[in-house]
C-alpha cells in the first residue's frame, strides 16, 4: 500500500471514532465520510526507489557484454559502433578502439584466414579481405612407385596434391617425400637405371644413368654379345655368370649390377684375355669380377693402343685367378679406383707408356716364384702426372731377381700406402715414398717399417698406420669400401680407413 493511502484510512478511523480495530462506522459516518474514488496520493509522503543499474559504457571502453555498451555491440572486448562481423575487421586496434576497422596486412596470421593446418592461415590485406601471399608453398609430398607427389598451397591455402613426377633416373625416398639426387648403390636409382660410381672419389657418391643411354642384359644373353650390338653407351649386367670374352671396338662403360655375394662374373676359363681393348676404345668397368683366362696370354684385361692410344677405367671390381696379369696395358691410359686384384700367376698389374691413376687399390697374392717377373705392380708411366695413392701391396711374389712389390722406372711416388710382405728380391725397386708403411724402410717424409698385422681382407690392424698418412683427403673422399677416407686427425695408411 502506498503511504498515501495508509494517511487517509486513519482519517477515517479517527471520523468514525474509532481506531483501526474499532468496529465499521454505523450512521453516524456520515456520506461526507465516504470515498467514492481512489484517494490522492499524498504527494509529501510519496518515495520513488532509486536506478542503482551502472551508466552504459562508452564505444572503445572495455566489455565483456553487449548489454553493457551504450552501442550494443561489444567486439574484441571492446565496446564497437557496429556488430563489426565481416572478413578481417576488428574494434581493437591500436589508435581505433570502438571503430570497426578494416585489419592492416603487418596484424600476421588470422584465424579468420584459416588454410589447411600444413599450410596455415593467411593475413589481411588491409581493405576487409584474405590474402595468402605464400600460395604455391609446399605442404607436403609422398612416393608412389618412383614418382613423387608433391602437395603445393592454392591460393585459399589448401593443400592440393599436384600431378605426379617422375623420379628417374634415381628412386623417390620414402622416408623424406623425396626424390634422390645421388646414390650409393643401385637401389637408389630406377630401376631401369643403375648407380655409376666411376667419380665417386670425388664426394663419396655416385650418379644414377639415363636409362634412355642404357641397355641391360637379359636373361640368357652374354655381355659380349649385348656390347657388341649396343649403339648405347652404357651396358648394365645384371648379377651372374657370363662365359664368352669380350673384345671391345667402341667407347662403352659395363656396369656390374651383383653383390659381393652374388656377383656379375665374367669367366671364359680359357685361351686370351677375359677381356680385349682395341686401339682408340675407351672402356670403363665398374662392379665385375673377372676371373679365369688360362693361357700365357691370359689376362683379365688386355689394353694395347699401338696405332691410337686406348684408355680403361675400372672401378669396385675383382680381377682374380689368371694365369696372365690381372691387367696389362701399354699405350693406355689407365686408371684403378677401389679394386681388388689377386691371385694372377704373372702379375698384378703391368702398365706402361701411359698415364696411370692408382688409388685405394688392394694388390694382393699376385706373382710367381718360378717365372714371374712382376709381383704386384709393374710401372713405367709416360707422363709425371700419374698418382698412387692409398694402395695396399702385400703378399706378392716374383722371381728371386725381381722386387715383388712395385717396380718403379722413374721413380715414382707412392703416398699413404703399404708395402709388406711381398716375396722377392726386395719390397720395391725404383719408387719413392711418403707417408707409407714399407717392409724394410724407405727414404722419405713419414714412412715407417711396422708390421701392419693383416686380416683375411688385408686390413691393417697395428695403430701404428692409422692417422699416419697426409692429413688431406683432397685426393679422395673416400676409401675402398666406399667409407669416409678421413675419420681421425690424419687418412691411415693403405687402402682402408679404418679409424
Amino acid at each position: 500500500m502506498r503511504r498515501g493511502g495508509i494517511s487517509l484510512l486513519i482519517l477515517l478511523l479517527a471520523a468514525c471514532g474509532g481506531s483501526e480495530t474499532a468496529p465499521p462506522c454505523g450512521d453516524a459516518c456520515t456520506a461526507d465520510a465516504r470515498i467514492d474514488g481512489p484517494p490522492e496520493p499524498d504527494a509529501g509522503l510519496d518515495m520513488v526507489q532509486p536506478d542503482l543499474s551502472p551508466p552504459k559504457l562508452q564505444n572503445g571502453e572495455a566489455c565483456q557484454a553487449a548489454g553493457q555498451c551504450k552501442s550494443g555491440h561489444c567486439v574484441d572486448d571492446v565496446c564497437c559502433d557496429g556488430a563489426c562481423g565481416g572478413t578481417c575487421e576488428a574494434c581493437n586496434l591500436t589508435g581505433s578502439e570502438g571503430t570497426c576497422t578494416p585489419i592492416p596486412p603487418d596484424a600476421g596470421p588470422r584465424m579468420e584466414c584459416a588454410g589447411d593446418p600444413t599450410c596455415g592461415n593467411g593475413v589481411c590485406d588491409g581493405s576487409g579481405a584474405c590474402s595468402y601471399p605464400n600460395a604455391g608453398q609446399t605442404c607436403g609430398s609422398i612416393c608412389i612407385s618412383d614418382n613423387l607427389v608433391v602437395s603445393t598451397c592454392d591460393d585459399k591455402y589448401k593443400c592440393v596434391a599436384q600431378a605426379p613426377k617422375s623420379c628417374s633416373p634415381y628412386a623417390c625416398n620414402v622416408a623424406a617425400g623425396a626424390c634422390l639426387t645421388d646414390c650409393l648403390e643401385h637401389g637408389h636409382c630406377n630401376p631401369a637405371s643403375a648407380c655409376d660410381r666411376t667419380e665417386a672419389h670425388l664426394t663419396g657418391m655416385g650418379t644414377c644413368v639415363d636409362p634412355a643411354q642404357a641397355v641391360k642384359v637379359a636373361a640368357g644373353q652374354e655381355i659380349a654379345t649385348v656390347v657388341a650390338s649396343t649403339t648405347k653407351p652404357v651396358v648394365l649386367v645384371p648379377a651372374g655368370f657370363y662365359i664368352q670374352p669380350l673384345v671391345v671396338n667402341k667407347t662403352v662403360k659395363i656396369i656390374g649390377l651383383g653383390l659381393p655375394s652374388n656377383p656379375s662374373k665374367i669367366d671364359p676359363a680359357g685361351d686370351g684375355p677375359v677381356i680385349f681393348i682395341k686401339d682408340g676404345v675407351s672402356l670403363t668397368l665398374q662392379g665385375l669380377t673377372l676371373q679365369g683366362a688360362t693361357d700365357p696370354y691370359g689376362s683379365g684385361i688386355r689394353c694395347f693402343g699401338f696405332a691410337t692410344p686406348a684408355a680403361l677405367t675400372v672401378v669396385e671390381s675383382v680381377i682374380t685367378g689368371h694365369t696372365g696379369y690381372g691387367i696389362e696395358a701399354t699405350y693406355c691410359d689407365v686408371t684403378l679406383r677401389r679394386n681388388v686384384i689377386q691371385g694372377n700367376q704373372a702379375g698384378g698389374a703391368k702398365l706402361s707408356d701411359g698415364t696411370f691413376v692408382v688409388v685405394n687399390n688392394v694388390i694382393v697374392n699376385n706373382g710367381s716364384l718360378s717365372s714371374s717377373s712382376v709381383g704386384g705392380l709393374l710401372l713405367s708411366p709416360s707422363t709425371a702426372t700419374s698418382q698412387f695413392h692409398n694402395n695396399t701391396i702385400a703378399y706378392n711374389v716374383a722371381s728371386s731377381t725381381k722386387a715383388a712389390g712395385i717396380i718403379c722406372s722413374g721413380g715414382e711416388t707412392f703416398i699413404n700406402s703399404i708395402v709388406y710382405g711381398n716375396l722377392g728380391s726386395g719390397q720395391h725397386s725404383g719408387c719413392t715414398f711418403t707417408y707409407s708403411d714399407v717392409e724394410g724402410g724407405a727414404a722419405g717424409t713419414g714412412n715407417i717399417d711396422i708390421n701392419p698385422s693383416f686380416t683375411a681382407t688385408h686390413v691393417p690392424q697395428a695403430s701404428a698406420c692409422f692417422d699416419s698418412g697426409t692429413a688431406t683427403t683432397s685426393i679422395t673422399a673416400i676409401d675402398i669400401t666406399g667409407g669416409p677416407r678421413l675419420k681421425g686427425s690424419a687418412v691411415d695408411m693403405g687402402a682402408y680407413e679404418v679409424q
